[in-house]
């Protein structure tokens, strides 16, 4: 029985792809693709090649920028961050819109920095991205070693962003996360491809990481669509935000009340 997998892929992958083959192989079933697009104040050459090869056909793409946190914090964070949102903007105005969240890569500046930092600089980061971007969370890619020190520096306020986590298994250091959304294995090699590739597994399928509303969404995870959000009520739900589902459930509530005042007048009627 073969599985799904997603890939993560930069300048280092300098072959082509072969992208279609990839998303029908019945052992190693390509079902997502997260692209290198900036690295601290400069963007991957590489980024447009892998993109648009994999939209081409039909896999769903990712963003993540290799980050590499210093001081001045704040404006470190901001400058970067801005970096990799006119850059998820370039490569949507030519066609490539994401379908995962972006991810932030950690993985340098833990020796530069204090781990009180490093979350003030993760957390500055990702709110620029989020709300230039008007997404409700994104994903952080990193190691255990990483999610330690960001453990160390209190950073819980980032559980709400999906985690990435690298290693020879998928446990997470216990504080922030109790699971991941997506593993990087320590596997590199695909049947059909010649070069190393970082090889991934969602083990929640790829409905979590996509953006919620998104045509990728609704059309693999929608109703009738991916067995992990199921269909009806719960998918409805899905694609809505905070503020329509507290629409809904209020709406739900007054019809309940509405219900139960006519069932109640019948009954009273019955008895005279």
């Amino acid at each position: 029985m073969g599985r799904d997998i997603i890939v993560d892929v930069s300048g280092y992958q300098t072959g082509e792809i072969p992208w279609s083959d990839a998303a029908k192989h019945a052992e190693q079933r390509l079902i997502g693709a997260i692209i290198k697009f900036t690295q601290e104040d400069f963007e991957s050459k590489a980024a447009f090649r892998h993109a648009a090869g994999a939209k081409a056909a039909g896999v769903p793409i990712g963003a993540y920028h290799f980050a590499v946190p210093q001081k001045p914090i704040r404006e470190d964070a901001q400058k970067e961050a801005q970096r990799f949102v006119q850059k998820i903007r370039e490569m949507a105005s030519q066609g490539l819109t994401l379908d995962m969240y972006p991810f932030l890569d950690l993985e340098s500046g833990e020796d530069e920095i204090s781990d009180v930092e490093l979350v003030e600089w993760a957390t500055i980061f990702c709110d620029f991205v989020t709300g230039a971007l008007a997404l409700d969370k994104m994903g952080l890619y990193m190691n255990k070693k990483y999610v330690k020190h960001l453990v160390k520096g209190r950073g819980e306020n980032l559980a709400k962003h999906i985690l990435w986590i690298a290693g020879d298994n998928p446990e997470v250091p216990p504080g922030i996360w109790s699971k991941p959304m997506l593993w990087q294995t320590p596997e590199r090699i695909l049947p059909y491809y010649s070069e190393k590739i970082d090889i991934d597994i969602a083990p929640e399928g790829i409905c979590p990481l996509l953006i919620r509303n998104s045509s990728a969404a609704i059309a693999k995870c929608g109703a009738g669509g991916a067995s992990k959000m199921g269909t009806g009520m719960k998918a409805f739900l899905y694609r809505l935000s905070t503020p329509q589902k507290i629409a809904v459930a209020g709406g739900a509530v007054v019809m309940l009340g509405v219900g139960g005042w006519l069932l109640w007048s019948q009954l009273k009627r019955k008895k005279k």
